[in-house]
């Protein structure tokens, strides 16, 4: 739990910190104003502030609206009833500054009442910034040369370590209800405008997720928007002119790939020119962390059944609709497919795609892990999409069969991994304790694990298969608002899969 301020707006000329003053002897038990790194300060985010929702502070001229009151004889003109407030994005904790006044929208983002500075300062766009630690460090309110208030804002904690306390204190505060202050976060919604950050895109680093010989993979946030991304860096394409195409030929798929089970790519830049960064749809879980939490869990193993059952749902619609365009994902494991939960809905994605190409393409396609590999792909045979399929597949039993997790976690002897998937088809025996209860509650899926390419089933097939499944079996609760799929049991009866999933969420947290 958040006990400190998330930040603190350290006065640093002398109207400033008169108005820090003030509000100590205006109000000497609020605690708004605190002694933040050895300097009396205004603190945010520690405090309920008079709005309600997702505001953390108000500043302005109105005692009745405003945490804080910037009377007349400290700041003399050009001072709002609500000049700024200090907002929180509840999906992700992002810390924001709304202008209150409208002047940084009407003024090209520059706000002659409200501006932000420091030395990595993108100012305001559509009347908002976003504050992190070490981004737009700096605060000015009113007019320069009217009673200026300069501020510096102070953080304890790095980037990662502020937006971790964002997510908590955003689940503890109350939803905004219609009052006098929900103006300040309704006229401005957390989406995003696609056109403006393909043209304007200033984002900055949460932290490193992956890296490589020549490529760096980070969770950053946009700088305007809040929203958060994936960003894959190839510092010097012209040195590393090799990546160049496989990089290319990713964004041309994904660009054609557009679907609500597909990870978005929300824009590339730096092709010719500079360092190349493709920028996607961020997630914090994926598969293969819910399989592991789950399996440390009680009961983790019935609750997998029901993921397994969303998964190969969305995962097959995703590949149905790349499978139409000739597109081979040639990487499906559990890592590469992605949660997502909001509100009362629950998808998952399926997404990098740096090995992906197209059919016609294929013979000179980099393997996926040995585990998941299809075996025409062991035998050099041309590749197709059924290879996606198989993959689907053991991503499935992996997911669900324990035991023919840890048989096959450092195998690398293909033909005993075959063994073990064919073990799972044909109902399992001896070897596999728990496979041949998995074989038979995926018999309806065997077609997707035939030895032979020609014959395995298409996802357009298992698609209907799953569908059909949920229809009829008793336990098909799905999490979808999908009108082709019912739900035989009352919601009350148990507890649903996305419950199960929140729970799971909230738990990890």
């Amino acid at each position: 739990m958040v006990i400190g301020p998330l930040f603190c707006l350290e006065p640093t000329n002398d109207e400033a910190k008169e108005l820090v003053r003030d509000h100590r002897m205006r109000n000497p038990f609020d605690n708004l104003v605190c002694n933040g790194f050895g300097v009396e300060s205004i603190g945010i985010g520690h405090t309920p502030s008079k709005a309600d929702g997702y505001i953390l502070a108000v500043l302005g001229r109105s005692g009745r609206r405003s945490d804080v009151q910037i009377p007349r004889k400290i700041s003399r003109k050009y001072i709002s009833r609500v000049h700024c407030t200090f907002e929180i994005d509840h999906k992700t904790g992002v810390i924001y500054i709304c202008d209150g006044n409208g002047e940084s929208r009407s003024s090209g983002g520059r706000s002659p009442t409200l501006r932000l500075g420091g030395s990595n300062s993108h100012g305001f766009l559509n009347g908002r910034a976003v504050l992190l630690p070490d981004l737009n460090t700096e605060l000015f309110i009113g007019a320069e040369g009217f009673g200026e208030l300069r501020f510096k804002l102070i953080w304890d904690e790095d980037r990662a370590k502020v937006l971790e306390y964002g997510s908590r204190l955003s689940k503890i505060i109350e939803p905004p209800s219609r009052s006098v202050f929900s103006f300040a976060s309704a006229s401005r919604s957390t989406s995003y405008d696609s056109s403006a950050m393909k043209t304007n895109l200033a984002w900055a680093e949460i932290k490193e997720l992956a890296t490589g010989s020549s490529t760096r993979l980070v969770k950053a946030v946009d700088v305007h928007s809040g929203r958060m991304m994936a960003v894959k860096i190839l510092q010097d394409p012209f040195r590393n002119n090799y990546k160049v195409p496989s990089l290319t030929k990713e964004v041309k798929i994904l660009q054609k790939a557009k679907h609500p089970c597909i990870v978005e790519l929300i824009s590339s830049r730096g092709w010719g020119n500079g360092p190349i960064e493709i920028f996607y749809q961020h997630f914090e879980e994926n598969f293969a962390d819910v399989i592991y939490a789950l399996d440390q869990e009680q009961g983790g193993k019935l609750i997998l059944q029901d993921i397994c059952r969303a998964v190969l749902h969305d995962i097959l619609e995703a590949l149905v609709y790349i499978h139409g365009f000739g597109i081979i994902h040639n990487q499906i494991e559990p890592r590469n497919i992605y949660l997502s939960i909001d509100g009362d809905r629950c998808r998952f994605y399926l997404g990098n795609f740096g090995l992906s190409t197209m059919e016609k393409d294929s013979e000179h396609v980099v393997d996926a892990t040995m585990l998941y590999m299809a075996p025409e792909c062991f035998e050099k045979k041309p590749k197709t999409v059924a290879v996606d399929i198989w993959a689907l597949y053991v991503t499935v039993i992996h997911a669900m069969d324990e035991i023919f997790r840890a048989n096959t976690r450092h195998e690398r002897d293909y033909a005993k991994i075959c063994e073990a998937i064919q073990g799972v088809v044909n109902g399992g025996d001896k070897l596999f304790g728990d496979s041949k209860a998995t074989g038979l509650r995926l018999s309806h899926l065997k077609l997707m694990a035939h030895p032979n390419a020609g014959q395995r089933a298409t996802a357009a097939h298992m698609l209907q298969e799953v569908i059909e499944l949920d229809r009829d079996s008793i336990h098909g609760q799905r999490i979808h608002d999908s009108t082709s799929i019912t739900d035989p049991d009352p919601p009350a009866k148990r507890k649903t899969l996305l419950q199960r999933l929140v729970g799971y969420a909230t738990k990890r947290e």
